[in-house]
C-alpha cells in the first residue's frame, strides 16, 4: 500500500467511515474527502481572532482551509476528475473540477449555517455553543472540535453512548418539528381568515396525488382540487404569495404569513396537508452493508432536510444540494429514522 492509499485508509479509520457493499472505490474516496473537508472547515473555526465583536474567523479563512485540503486530494487522485465529470447530470453545463470543488465547499458552508453548527455574522463565523443530545445510543454533537473517539456520517459528528429513548432533545437542538408532521397544517387551518378570491390573481395549486405510477409530477399544478382545503400560490418568478384555498361553490382564499412560507418553509404545510389526506409518500431506504441509501420521495421541510444533509453524504457531487437521495452510515441510520418517525414520517425498505 502506498502513502496516498494509506492516507485515505487513515481517514476512514479515524472517522469510522466504512465502505458499503458494492460501493465503488472512487465513490468511497469521495465520501471520505467530503467528510474530511467538513471536519477541517469546522476545526478552522477555532483558529480565532478577536476584536470588539468577540472571537471569530473569517468566512474566507474557513473556505480556504477546505479548498486547500480538497486541492491536495485532487492532486493525489487525478482519476477523481474523470469520476466527477461522469457524474454531471447536465453535460451541456460545463463545470470544471475547480467549479465542482467550489460548489462542494459552498454546500458544506450552507449545511453548517442552516443546521446551527456555526454563528454567522457579517463575513465571519464562530462555532455554536457546545451541545450534545442522545437518542438510541447515538450522541449528536454540535459546537465541539472533532475528537478521536467520535464517528462521522456525512458532515455530522457523533459518538456512541448508553441509549436514551426520547428524541425531543435532538429535535430541539436542530429545530426540527416538535409536534407531528401535520401540526403546522392544523394550526394554519385554525387561524384561517377566509375571503373571496381576487379575480386578478393567477394561481397554481398543490398537487395532491401522484400523476402516474411512481412519479409525483412536480409539486404544483394549474387546476385546483374541489371540496377540500389545500395550498395555492401566485404564479410569478422569485417570491410567491401563499394561501390556503377552498373551492366549493366559489373559490375562497386565506392568506398565509410570510414567515410560514419563505425560504422553503411552505414545505411544512405541504407535507402536513398531504399527510392529513393520507397521500404523503413514504421515505424509502436500502441497506447496503455499512451504508444505507435514503430516498426522499417528497421533499422534507427545511429543518428536517438540513438535518439529514448534515448527517449524510450526497449521492452525487455535481447537482448539489442533492436532497432526494442521500447516503447514511448504518450506525446512525436507525436513530435518524426513529427521529423522523417520531414526527410522523413513514419509511419502507426498497425492494
Amino acid at each position: 500500500m502506498d502513502k496516498v492509499d494509506r492516507l485515505i485508509e487513515k481517514i476512514g479509520e479515524d472517522f469510522h467511515i466504512l465502505r458499503g457493499d458494492g460501493e465503488k472505490e472512487l465513490d468511497y474516496i469521495l465520501r471520505l474527502i467530503y467528510s474530511l473537508l467538513g471536519q477541517m472547515g469546522y476545526a478552522s473555526l477555532w483558529d480565532v481572532e478577536e476584536d470588539d465583536a468577540g472571537k471569530y474567523v473569517s468566512i474566507t479563512h474557513y473556505k480556504h482551509r477546505m479548498y486547500n485540503v480538497l486541492q491536495c486530494y485532487l492532486d493525489m487522485y487525478p482519476q477523481l476528475e474523470a469520476k466527477l465529470k461522469a457524474e454531471e447530470i447536465y453535460p451541456q453545463v460545463k463545470m470544471g473540477v475547480k467549479d465542482i470543488g467550489k460548489a462542494v465547499i459552498e454546500e458544506i458552508f450552507d449545511v453548517h449555517v442552516s443546521t446551527g453548527m456555526v454563528y454567522h455574522g457579517e463575513r465571519r463565523l464562530a462555532p455554536a455553543r457546545p451541545k450534545e443530545e442522545n437518542f438510541e445510543g447515538i450522541a449528536f454533537i454540535r459546537g465541539k472540535i472533532w475528537e478521536k473517539d467520535w464517528w462521522v456520517s456525512g458532515l455530522g459528528a457523533y459518538r456512541k453512548m448508553t441509549a436514551a429513548h426520547h428524541p425531543e432533545g435532538v429535535k430541539k437542538m436542530f429545530q426540527l418539528e416538535r409536534g407531528r408532521v401535520f401540526t403546522p397544517w392544523q394550526e394554519s387551518l385554525k387561524n384561517a381568515r377566509w375571503e373571496s378570491r381576487c379575480p386578478d390573481l393567477s394561481l397554481e395549486y398543490l398537487r395532491m396525488e401522484k400523476t402516474s405510477g411512481k412519479n409525483w409530477g412536480g409539486i404544483w399544478q394549474n387546476v385546483p382540487v374541489r371540496r377540500q382545503i389545500s395550498l395555492a400560490r401566485t404564479k410569478m418568478k422569485g417570491n410567491h404569495d401563499y394561501f390556503l384555498y377552498s373551492w366549493e361553490d366559489e373559490m375562497r382564499l386565506s392568506p398565509l404569513p410570510a414567515w410560514q412560507t419563505i425560504e422553503g418553509s411552505y414545505r411544512s404545510l405541504a407535507n402536513g396537508c398531504l399527510y392529513a389526506k393520507g397521500n404523503l409518500p413514504k421515505t424509502q431506504y436500502e441497506i447496503r452493508g455499512n451504508i444505507v441509501e435514503w430516498r426522499v420521495k417528497y421533499l422534507y421541510p427545511p429543518a428536517e432536510s438540513d438535518f439529514l444533509r448534515l448527517y449524510s453524504w450526497p449521492l452525487r457531487y455535481t447537482n448539489l444540494p442533492s436532497p432526494f437521495t442521500r447516503i447514511v452510515s448504518k450506525e446512525v441510520f436507525f436513530p435518524l429514522k426513529g427521529i423522523f418517525e417520531s414526527i410522523g414520517y413513514e419509511f419502507e425498505e426498497a425492494d
